[in-house]
């Protein structure tokens, strides 16, 4: 009975937000949320090893945005941290091939007016906007440098990043010898200004939503996809799509990363502009019965859903 209650709640909770999205109204220049994922922390998923502290290094980040603008603002993530995450230098670009940025397009990312921020443990931090015109559907670069050993707490897996040698590469055009990886580091959002009338959906849930076992590296998720199709506009409005599926979220159980109850207000309420909300998510809860998942701090199961 504990369950359905909850449930219930929720329920009723996403149903009142899609009421008052259904009457709100943009007028003017305004901030939408174009891209984004939810952080949580590293799981041992299968034979995945997991990330060493970075240290005096550059990670540059590529990712596709739905709509396009006139600025740009990148939000950044220590919600999961344990210590401050302290950020040297970053940098966004158009991005280019592999590693690559197209070099007229760089853009520093300040914090206040200040090059480099310190975001304290369980915060976020949202740059400063900057002059950058993005298409819609665009693939852009963020650039963060990380001076000091930092682990990667506030994570994502199954995106595209890459991993220099030792240096600040923010103003780099090209990452020669960088490591290619599959998850996203204490980046979690991208808001872009426009004058367009623009939805924006956000789509919630587990697996299936994020992105799993879809091809590597091409944005090959059903929200990229659904993204695509909207990119042509629908009666005159464009239509965001932000992914904040997490794999092997639960609605009720916290483990792979907080469950949808937990981070509903974080990862959906808290985009720019919102107006539509795809939940597709349960069935970890369904298959697990209510337990957690490996690795997180709550008693461990044997098997899981992803």
């Amino acid at each position: 009975m504990k369950m359905i209650n909850r449930s219930r709640v929720f329920v009723a909770c996403l149903f009142s937000v899609l009421s008052l999205a259904a009457v709100a109204a943009e007028e003017g220049k305004h901030w939408v949320a174009t891209w984004g994922v939810s952080p949580f922390a590293f799981l041992a998923f299968g034979n995945a090893a997991p990330p060493v502290p970075f240290v005096n290094q550059t990670l540059r980040q590529k990712l596709r945005v739905s709509v396009g603008g006139e600025q740009v603002r990148i939000r950044f993530s220590n919600e999961l941290g344990t210590a401050p995450l302290v950020i040297g230098g970053a940098s966004v670009a158009i991005a280019d091939k592999e590693s690559g940025v197209v070099a007229a397009s760089m853009r520093t990312l300040t914090f206040s007016g200040q090059k480099g921020i310190t975001i304290p443990v369980g915060a976020p931090m949202l740059s400063d906007p900057v002059d950058l015109k993005v298409g819609d559907l665009a693939e852009l670069a963020v650039s963060v440098y990380l001076p000091q050993s930092t682990k990667p707490e506030s994570m994502h897996m199954g995106r595209t990043a890459y991993v220099s040698a030792a240096g600040d590469f923010t103003q780099t055009a090209k990452l020669d010898g960088a490591t290619l990886t599959a998850n996203s580091y204490f980046l979690t959002g991208v808001y872009v200004n426009t004058a367009d009338k623009v939805a924006v959906v956000v789509t919630f849930g587990d697996s299936i939503t994020d992105g799993t076992a879809s091809t590597p590296h091409a944005y090959a998720s059903w929200p990229d996809n659904l993204a695509a199709r909207f990119a042509k506009g629908v009666n005159g409005r464009k239509i965001a799509v932000v992914n904040e599926g997490i794999s092997g979220n639960q609605v009720l159980m916290a483990g792979a990363g907080a469950s949808a109850l937990a981070r509903f207000d974080r990862d959906v309420l808290a985009n720019p502009g919102l107006t539509h909300i795809v939940v597709l998510e349960g069935i970890n809860d369904i298959g697990t019965g209510g337990r957690s998942i490996p690795g997180s701090t709550a008693p461990a199961q044997a098997d899981r859903t992803p």
